[in-house]
């Protein structure tokens, strides 16, 4: 069988959690990982079987490894390295290779925010989107060094510093630069927190706004997930139709998840405000 399952968010929304979680209650599907990224072909050269990724702490690329050695051929062949906001069609090309291995498969992507619809109705398959509170994600997609570090982190949210020797991690001035063309949504050039809310809000709320209009859609809110655990797994077992082991509930770092104070809350909600994603 083809692709059955997508699983998309921004970075750092929760989708590999959920991705393991769902990996290991079904060992016999094939689980490829971020095959969207310009990075992936790379990754899997640099992680060979068995190896655990230093952020995610499993082996994420295990499957493309136990690939009969020409369908990876043929991966590495149709990789795409393109700008998935602004051509966001050429993630086809690397999904049409997956789906035509004819392997009972589910997809981890960042990427497919703007063609959720088409990918659901291209594979036949059934998708969640993962979403997030923004000022969580905010910190999660920062060095530890500046999250952990309050003062620097007031100077960045208060434009003090550049906006580039912080936040060059997950592409997210790049991925600002595509959306504000896209959307015509622009901030000042040192208003960090604003091009991130501008990136992570247009693209949260398109791929939200798609998964709405269709059924075979989910909307996954990781803060309830990492609230009611079983609760929210129990509801993803009922819509995929696949086994979810509650007891890998334990991957699931509340101490982690959940890291914000009122002032930084605070910042957040004045500056959605003025860009009109809060009323």
């Amino acid at each position: 069988m083809p692709i059955i399952l997508i699983i998309n968010g921004f970075y750092r929304t929760g989708t590999t959690i959920v991705s393991r979680i769902l990996k290991e209650s079904n060992p016999d599907i094939y689980y490829f990982h971020e095959p969207t990224s310009s990075l992936c072909v790379h990754e899997i050269m640099s992680h060979g079987l068995g190896k655990v990724h230093g952020l995610h702490g499993w082996a994420i690329y295990d499957d493309f490894h136990k690939l009969p050695s020409a369908y990876l051929d043929l991966f590495i062949r149709k990789h795409q390295v393109y700008d998935f906001v602004l051509e966001p069609f050429r993630g086809v090309i690397v999904l049409d290779a997956i789906h035509s291995f004819h392997m009972k498969s589910m997809v981890k992507s960042c990427h497919l925010h703007l063609i959720l619809d088409i990918v659901i109705n291209r594979y036949g398959c059934k998708a969640i989107q993962i979403v997030r509170d923004a000022v969580e994600t905010f910190l999660d997609v920062l060095p530890l060094e500046v999250a952990s570090n309050e003062l620097l982190l007031a100077k960045l949210v208060d434009g003090k510093v550049k906006c580039e020797k912080y936040m060059t991690m997950f592409w997210i001035l790049d991925i600002y630069n595509s959306v504000s063309r896209r959307f015509n949504k622009y901030v000042d050039e040192n208003d960090c927190i604003g091009k991130f809310i501008v990136a992570f809000m247009e693209l949260q709320n398109y791929a939200v706004k798609l998964c709405r209009a269709n059924p075979k859609c989910m909307i996954l809110n990781f803060d309830e997930l990492v609230e009611k655990p079983i609760e929210v797994l129990s509801r993803v077992e009922g819509f995929t139709g696949l086994k979810v082991n509650k007891q890998l509930a334990k991957y699931i770092d509340k101490s982690k998840a959940k890291k914000s104070k009122a002032w930084l809350r605070k910042k957040f909600e004045e500056k959605m405000k003025e860009l009109g994603y809060l009323s």
